[in-house]
């Protein structure tokens, strides 16, 4: 990996915790957080394409692909637009490691998040069938899918970098 992907990932390292702590609190993922991560993965690009002479392709791509499919899944209702923009800071960041562990960043974070979803549909059905019995009613919930988005940016980068 380039000097550019280990920049762009120590902005993602030390975002990291702070979005996890928001974004599980208040279920989103705050501009000032994630708005310079896109700055600086632009950036990142720019200087791994001044310095190496050839327009880095997958780090490109991984990122626009990454956002253009959680814009499609904030459209249609089940996303936000601090996911998306999260994506793309994530998808140019793994995308420097190379396609195998952009591919992996956006499985993983599905894999990650649909295990928890169902963990969580489960504890409802548990807790809604104790309410029913006690005359409450049911709440829906919403899951914080940037930090599943995170975990799946460092289990594919750890893989890949200590392999």
């Amino acid at each position: 990996m380039s000097v550019w992907g280990w920049i762009l990932c120590g902005y993602v390292l030390v975002a990291t915790i702070p979005l996890v702590i928001v974004d599980f609190r208040a279920h989103r993922l705050p501009n000032v957080i994630v708005v310079p991560g896109i700055g600086l993965a632009l950036a990142c690009i720019g200087g791994a394409w001044l310095t190496s002479g050839e327009f880095p392709l997958v780090p490109s791509l991984s990122g626009l692909a990454y956002a253009c499919g959680m814009l499609l899944l904030a459209v249609l209702g089940g996303m936000g637009m601090g996911d998306v923009k999260l994506a793309l800071v994530l998808g140019t960041a793994s995308g420097m490691l190379g396609a195998s562990a952009a591919i992996a960043n956006v499985f993983l974070a599905f894999v990650l998040g649909g295990v928890a979803a169902v963990v969580v549909l489960l504890w409802q059905r548990i807790r809604h069938r104790r309410r029913t019995r006690t005359g409450q009613h049911h709440t829906r919930t919403h899951i914080a899918f940037g930090p599943f988005m995170l975990a799946g940016f460092w289990v594919s980068t750890l893989v890949v970098v200590l392999r």
